[in-house]
């Protein structure tokens, strides 16, 4: 962990009612026992290769228990397959064409857009 910095590296345990939860809901990653987030902060500039060098260790040295899921408070504009991976491909499609249906214009289209189907 790169010190002297904010940064912290979190582990939530899930389970529970997180793994029950209704089929329909849009994560693809509930059965998974626990949620690990390297969360990179720092204030001085010099540190920037550092920091993120870190998390992208933590993100690689965790990648053999991984499910491949993510949960996209956690993550920045990293992408739409980042978007895939927080919902997973067949809600990805399920939410584009609610999308298509509500929103044919991609108006909100900003965090982590779902595209009209």
């Amino acid at each position: 962990m790169p010190v002297p910095t904010g940064t912290q590296h979190l582990v939530f345990p899930q389970g529970g009612a997180i793994a029950s939860g209704p089929d329909d809901y849009p994560v693809p990653y509930r059965g998974a026992p626990w949620a690990v987030h390297p969360f990179g902060v720092w204030e001085d500039p010099a540190d920037d290769d550092r920091c993120r060098q870190w998390v992208k260790d933590v993100r690689s040295d965790s990648e053999p228990w991984s499910t491949g899921a993510v949960y996209l408070n956690f993550t920045g504009n990293e992408g739409t397959d980042r978007v895939v991976s927080g919902l997973g491909s067949e809600n990805m499609e399920r939410l584009g064409a609610l999308k298509r249906q509500y929103d044919p214009d991609n108006v909100f289209r900003f965090n982590h857009n779902i595209r009209p189907a």
